[in-house]
């Protein structure tokens, strides 16, 4: 046998019987003979469908772990089932007997779990994954029995699937054993659980009896869990597979400001960036528009932070729920302002604004929030020795000499402009002023202002670029 070390060719000739010892594939008197050679890829090969303990697998592992992974990569794996898997890959391997739940509850999953004798560092190497119950929750035959756990055991081939509840105890064991955090998998809110009455319900449709949201709620608004279930899991794991134990928060960023695209999402559970569950939110986002200047697309919102089931909470309750809103990270939802990004365009050749474009003069508030002017009830200050230049605008804005005529441009369009007003100077032609001319000037907070040089005499504007 070629490639292969002493130990390996020990541990292989119990099930290939006429392997030679390591060492005389060097002979040439074999050569002569004409014995066959092995390699150890197609001894692998040979290996498929053997039939050995758990331990001689082990066995067999631990003398290939130096052997380059790439050269294993079709080695077999015995299974916790009794079945064997064809190669290392998407088989998970067991932790210590008391770390989450047995390999037998997985098998019936359709899960591929190593048999615990066999599970050696090596397979990891060969892509196995440890069976933490991060790893276990992540797997697709896991979400599947999820998204399916309200029709019944269905969702598995296996005759001795998991049944709803049996499968409701295992995805709990698993949440709480990888301590997760409301929202983490927010696909767990569809797992069935039993509520008050004795039915399944969807996680994410139900309330933790005797948590900060019952308490606050309308009565007979959800369900509640099943009071037995609540007391013998606690808050952690129900929260995390979606049962609601308190407020909620809904994060989301570069929403599109349009009422009419503002629905919630045709899932089986809820997602933490869906702006549609927001109770009404379609009305704040129409009395959001009424305070914006009208543009070719809508605006978007950079960031929306809110806190969902407002509508939820009962009359008579919201001097608690109030309480409950002040502490963070709640608090920041109801004080933070939303930061609308709003569309701009190019000035149209003929003079006339484009919808988001820069005002004919800069005569409006809403025109110097798009970068086109300064607002209009400020007025500059002669004499300053700052310019400044607009986010947006092609132009800068000038405090305007006496009796100074602009050149054309993109914001401004008079003939004069009066003395200490604004105008703008187009980039393209304006450099400095004359020293003895009023220079560039602007009382804009947001602008950033840079140093501005005079020339030695006064004059005409220079005309370069």
């Amino acid at each position: 046998m070629e490639g292969a070390g002493e130990a390996t060719v020990r541990v292989l000739a119990e099930v290939l019987p006429t392997l030679l010892p390591a060492g005389l594939e060097r002979r040439a008197e074999l050569r002569t003979l004409g014995v066959g050679r092995l390699s150890l890829g197609e001894a692998i090969d040979r290996l498929a469908g053997v039939e050995r303990s758990p331990a001689w697998w082990y066995r067999l592992y631990d003398s290939l772990a130096g052997v380059d992974p790439d050269r294993l990569q079709g080695l077999p794996v015995p299974l916790a089932a009794g079945s064997t898997a064809g190669s290392p890959r998407q088989v998970l391997l067991p932790g210590p007997a008391d770390d989450g739940p047995r390999p037998a509850a997985l098998a019936r999953l359709g899960l591929k779990v190593a048999h615990p004798e066999a599970a050696h560092p090596l397979l990891e190497k060969l892509g196995a994954l440890p069976a933490t119950p991060r790893a276990v929750l992540r797997t697709p035959q896991v979400r599947a029995a999820v998204a399916e756990s309200l029709e019944g055991d269905g969702y598995a081939l296996r005759d001795d699937a998991p049944d709803a509840e049996e499968l409701a105890e295992l995805v709990l064991t698993l949440a709480r054993d990888a301590e997760l955090a409301p929202g983490d998998e927010p696909w767990l809110g569809a797992l069935a659980l039993p509520d008050e009455d004795g039915e399944l319900s969807p996680a994410g449709e139900l309330v933790l009896p005797g948590g900060e949201f019952a308490s606050v709620m309308r009565e007979g608004e959800l369900a509640a869990v099943d009071e037995e279930w609540a007391g013998r899991w606690g808050e952690q794991p129900l929260a995390a597979c979606g049962v609601l134990a308190r407020f909620t928060l809904v994060r989301a960023t570069d929403v599109v400001l349009d009422p009419d695209e503002l629905e919630p999402r045709d899932t089986d559970f809820a997602e933490p960036d869906d702006v549609g569950l927001l109770d009404a939110v379609d009305v704040w986002c129409e009395d959001v528009l009424d305070q914006l200047p009208d543009g070719p697309v809508p605006p978007v919102a950079t960031e929306i932070t809110a806190v969902r089931d407002l509508d939820l909470v009962d009359d008579d309750r919201w001097p608690e729920a109030l309480a409950l809103l002040s502490r963070p990270p709640l608090r920041d939802a109801l004080t933070q302002p939303v930061r609308v990004l709003l569309p701009t365009a190019p000035p149209s050749p003929s003079g006339r604004t484009p919808p988001g474009g820069c005002a004919a003069t800069p005569s409006s508030t809403a025109a110097a929030r798009r970068g086109c002017a300064p607002p209009p009830e400020t007025r500059c200050s002669p004499g300053s020795t700052t310019r400044w230049t607009p986010p947006v605008s092609t132009t800068r804005w000038c405090c305007a000499p006496s009796g100074y005529v602009p050149r054309p441009s993109p914001c401004s369009t008079s003939p004069a402009v009066p003395p200490n007003s604004w105008t703008a100077w187009p980039n393209r032609t304006a450099r400095y002023p004359p020293a003895n001319c009023t220079p560039c000037t602007a009382c804009w907070p947001s602008w950033t202002p840079t140093t501005s040089r005079s020339p030695t005499s006064c004059g005409p504007w220079p005309t370069g670029s």
